[in-house]
């Protein structure tokens, strides 16, 4: 008698199968077919992580960064008679510092050729960055505050998801920590181009590097 396939198997591990084949298969792990027994374990140890995985809570940070990197993602829409529509709504921001322009009003050079500081405010976001570049490419240590009153009290936003860019691709994704801090590495040497995603529509994307 011809020996279950591995899709037979999952069938009767699931109780699937028609009566017919289940009994097949039993009088199959009756005889103490190794191969058989050796199915059923391993697919029900597959049955019982599935099974597990399907009562843990997806985080939030981690769904709102799946749904962000979908929207970068998804394809333009078509041209419309008001003009090309965009998906995301991309905010205006200022440049309130820079590190570069300082030092070149400045005429000195206190900070390492290589690094540059830059603070930019966008719809009551502040974001302050950190960019380091040397032959291997370009890292980012940055931290993202809000302002939650007239009187511009800041606090740490988490969970948010940021996305570096470098030529159209998405290389580096990952969300904000408990006190609005992020960090990247290794990030190649093309120009580079972080993404803020605010929610599931709108987003700041400024250059950091040119």
């Amino acid at each position: 008698m011809k020996e279950p396939d591995l899709t037979q198997w999952c069938d009767f591990v699931r109780d699937v199968a028609d009566e017919e084949e289940a009994a097949r298969m039993r009088a199959a792990l009756g005889s103490g077919s190794p191969q058989a027994h050796r199915a059923v374990d391993m697919l029900r140890r597959v049955a019982e992580v599935i099974e597990m995985d399907q009562h843990q809570a997806v985080p939030e940070h981690a769904a709102h960064l799946a749904k962000a990197i979908g929207s970068l993602q998804r394809p333009a829409p078509p041209r419309q008679e008001s003009g090309l529509s965009k998906i995301l709504r991309y905010l205006p921001f200022e440049v309130t510092f820079d590190s570069r322009q300082e030092l070149a009003t400045a005429g000195t050079r206190s900070l390492q050729a290589t690094d540059r500081q830059l603070s930019i405010e966008a719809s009551g976001f502040i974001i302050d960055l950190r960019i380091e570049n040397d032959n291997d490419g370009t890292a980012v240590v940055g931290h993202v505050l809000r302002e939650e009153s007239a009187e511009r009290d800041l606090a740490p936003v988490a969970s948010l998801p940021v996305v570096a860019l470098q030529g159209g691709r998405i290389v580096q994704t990952l969300s904000t920590g408990e006190l609005g801090e992020f960090q990247m590495e290794e990030l190649g040497t093309e120009p580079l181009k972080l993404c803020i995603l605010i929610d599931d529509q709108s987003c700041i994307e400024f250059p950091v590097t040119s």
